[in-house]
């Protein structure tokens, strides 16, 4: 196993437990997605998937340094398609990180500043990994608002994942 492996195994991971969840929203009503359930950090469903995404690009673009994006911000749009479609391009853009990312990347450090202007240096593995903490708790959230919606989520554990891609 290389330092690398983790990380491409986690970053599958995400890809795989996100598509999950998205295709169990495409089987939830449309008006019920933006219905206002509670409990959680973000009330709706929708709401939760868009921040889930929001993550995934805040992270990319913090450790590969690139400025924000201010257009297409995942909790501007509403249509679960409109969600689908953004993903799909920032997963293109996580897939290219990954096929020519190294060992020494993983150490660069980066210097950002939080909203209230915290002044913070973290390596670029910690933010990689972070971003796959942020997803797996949104997630989790996601999964407990489907469950109160009347609808059972699927089991989004890295051990099923692991699982699945060994039969696949």
């Amino acid at each position: 196993m290389t330092v690398l492996d983790p990380y491409r195994d986690l970053f599958a991971y995400t890809e795989w437990a996100d598509a999950l969840l998205l295709a169990e929203l495409d089987q939830v009503a449309p008006e019920r997605l933006h219905e206002s359930l509670g409990g959680s950090s973000f009330d709706s469903m929708f709401g939760t998937a868009a921040h889930v995404l929001q993550g995934e690009i805040y992270y990319f673009h913090l450790w590969t340094r690139r400025p924000q994006p201010t257009e297409r911000r995942p909790m501007e749009l509403r249509t679960l398609p409109e969600l689908r479609q953004r993903w799909t391009e920032q997963r293109q853009l996580l897939d290219e990180f990954m096929a020519s990312v190294t060992p020494d990347q993983l150490d660069e450090v980066v210097h950002y500043k939080t909203r209230d202007g915290a002044e913070h240096d973290l390596a670029v593995g910690r933010i990689m990994l972070n971003m796959v903490n942020h997803g797996t708790h949104h997630r989790a959230e996601l999964c407990d608002l489907l469950s109160r919606a009347g609808s059972p989520p699927p089991a989004t554990d890295f051990i099923v994942f692991t699982q699945v891609r060994a039969r696949a």
